[in-house]
């Protein structure tokens, strides 16, 4: 899988806490919003998190398995 520690702590939040939102997710790394929606969207593309709904009622989720 090969997470950076910056994305193996993000997935850990997501795990513990899930579904997550992008707000939840920009406030508990501080982050703007782009940047939280980039980094959920490299946890996606590695396999690691999916999502739920659209738009503002999207959650993120941890893959299991």
């Amino acid at each position: 899988m090969g997470l950076s520690e910056r994305e193996y702590k993000e997935l850990l939040y997501i795990q513990a806490h899930e579904p997550v939102t992008r707000a939840q997710f920009a406030k508990e790394f501080d982050l703007p919003a782009k940047t939280a929606q980039n980094h959920l969207s490299r946890l996606i593309q590695i396999g690691v998190v999916f999502t739920k709904g659209k738009g503002k009622a999207i959650r993120y989720y941890h893959r299991k398995g």
